[in-house]
This record gives C-alpha cells, structure tokens and sequence, in this order.
C-alpha cells in the first residue's frame, strides 16, 4: 500500500527533523483513514537495506510498530469522544475546574492552571491540555467505560499490519486500578501505546467515528503472476458520526488559539 514517493519524502524529512533534535527515536504514518491503508511509514534512527546486519539491532527496530510509549495528552481526545458517546457531557458543556486536581496520593495540575470555578469548554479544555478538565470527565465517564474506549479505539491489542514483532501495548485492567490512576490513565499516562495505534485512533476521529484496521499488504503476486487480495480490514463504529464530527471541530481550538 506504500506510496514510495510519499514514503522518501516522509522518511527525508523525519530524518532531518529527529538529527537536528538528537530523537532517540522517532516515527511518522500517513495513513488513509478510509481504507486503513498505510501509504507512509516511516521510522529512524534508520539503515542501509542493503546491508542491514551492518547496523545494530535496535536500529532495525520498526518504531512505529514495536516502540511502546504514554500516549500522554493524544489520549485526552479518546476521553472526551467517549464521553460524548456515552451522552456524559455535550458539545456545549463547560467543565468546572481549578488549577489542581487530586487523586490517591497525587496532584495533578495544569500547564495553563485556572483559578477555583473556572468553568471551562472542551474546545478551551482540548486546546490548553487540560489534565484537571480531563480527569473530571474521567470520573464522570467511570474507568469501564474508558476501558473499553480504549480497547475500541484499538489499544491495547496488536493492529495486525502484518509486520513481525507488532507490540500489542498494554492497558491497565479497570479491577486493577488504584488511587491515582483515574487521574493518570484519562491523560495518558499509565499506557503503553504505539504510534499506529495512535494514528488508527486518530484516524477513526477522521473517519466519522468509523475505525479501520491498518493494513500494508494490498495483495500478493503469485511467481505465476495471479494476484490474491489480502483479507480486508476489519472495519467497526467507535463513535456516531455527530460526535466523531463535534469532537474533530473541538479539536480545531488546538490550532487556533494562541497558547493552544
């Protein structure tokens, strides 16, 4: 499914953007977000292919596929689709919030803080990353329901792209979670993610709520020339198109306001 000029352009520049940052790692997926085909994918540090055991073996990892990581802030997106889902808050709804939430043995606090009282809107919440305004619609969503959020926007579990070694993450069981974690897993923290999980995530946001499964192999040649289609996506709604479409215009705020 790789469009090779797109794939040139995308590891050329994931390259030169993740040197001039000294990255330990970096990766980069353009994909279509209605077929779930993956038309770039690109990972660095990166090697020669044509002789790749010239170059150490963490070099050859695919991070896009095998490099876990928190998701952090990208998750807040998933929390507040969820919610709107589940009709626990509406477009129009303001989130009251200060500059400090708690929990367990934890305070958690904002890079924008607010004063006491503050009554927040999601496309303001969205733009300033609000972990206070998040984790209060986490406790109003409950962790079953950001449990199997997750699982439905496809973390937790292996794509099935089709390339070795694919890490599935990992997601905290809700039986398991102690008092901290509805402030840390609503933010991001506390999962294991990788990048094309994320970006099928995004992707079904894009989508109109609809999630399909990424795939790099469209077909195979046969040495005979007889072309075999691979198996189709998997294809699944994780959101009504009203609420996938609110949420993707919430999410214009993180680029138009100043400090978003």
């Amino acid at each position: 499914t790789l469009d090779r000029d797109l794939q040139y352009e995308v590891q050329d520049v994931l390259t030169t953007q993740m040197r001039a940052a000294q990255a330990t790692f970096a990766c980069a997926v353009v994909l279509d977000i209605h077929a779930g085909e993956v038309l770039a994918q690109a990972s660095y540090p990166t090697y020669d292919a044509a002789a790749p055991l010239d170059t150490p073996a963490a070099q050859r990892v695919d991070a896009c596929t095998q490099v876990v990581f928190d998701p952090g802030s990208t998750h807040k997106a998933l929390v507040v689709g969820a919610a709107l889902q589940e009709g626990v808050i509406r477009p129009d709804t303001t989130v009251v919030v200060g500059p400090t939430i708690r929990k367990g043995d934890t305070t958690y606090s904002d890079t924008h803080p607010q004063p006491a009282g503050t009554a927040m809107t999601l496309p303001g919440l969205l733009a300033l990353s609000s972990n206070v305004g998040t984790i209060k619609i986490g406790d109003a969503l409950g962790k079953e329901k950001i449990h199997a959020y997750q699982r439905a926007f496809g973390l937790g579990a292996r794509t099935g792209i089709g390339l070795p070694n694919e890490a599935p993450g990992q997601l905290l069981p809700p039986e398991q979670w102690t008092g901290s974690s509805p402030g840390s897993i609503p933010i991001g923290n506390g999962v294991a993610a990788t990048a094309l999980q994320m970006t099928a995530a995004y992707a079904a946001i894009a989508n109109d709520g609809l999630y399909v499964q990424p795939r790099l192999v469209r077909s195979t040649i046969a040495p005979d020339g007889k072309s075999t289609p691979a198996p189709q996506s998997q294809v699944r709604r994780v959101l009504a198109a009203e609420h996938a479409v609110g949420l993707r215009t919430m999410m214009e705020a993180v680029t138009t306001l100043d400090e978003g």
